[in-house]
């Protein structure tokens, strides 16, 4: 694989260069906010395909169940991700309505 080297025993695989392939082919620097959205993208797109896939299963309810599961983990990590996000951004999430110990 070009970029990287057999590690001897004991080694790490680790880049023989720093910047990526596409920073390097396109001259582009991709930051940390850069990376957290797209895996924030990817992230709710596996939400969709796993819980569609959950609903459209009919012949194994185990493996449509494992997809529902899936889908929830996923949904947790969007999450996650998206408030890494806004915290790169400098925004906080709007919140929808007071918790019960606010008046």
């Amino acid at each position: 694989m070009q970029g990287f080297y057999l590690p001897s025993a004991g080694e790490r695989y680790k880049p023989a260069v720093e910047r990526s392939f596409m920073e390097e082919r396109h001259n582009l620097k991709i930051t940390t906010r850069d990376r957290v959205l797209r895996a924030w993208q990817n992230t709710t797109e596996l939400v969709r395909d796993f819980e569609t896939y959950s609903r459209e299963i009919e012949d194994n309810k185990e493996v449509a169940e494992m997809f529902g599961r899936f889908a929830e983990d996923e949904g947790h990590h969007a999450a996650r991700l998206l408030e890494v996000l806004r915290e790169l951004e400098g925004t906080k999430p709007k919140r929808c309505g007071k918790k019960k110990d606010e008046s």
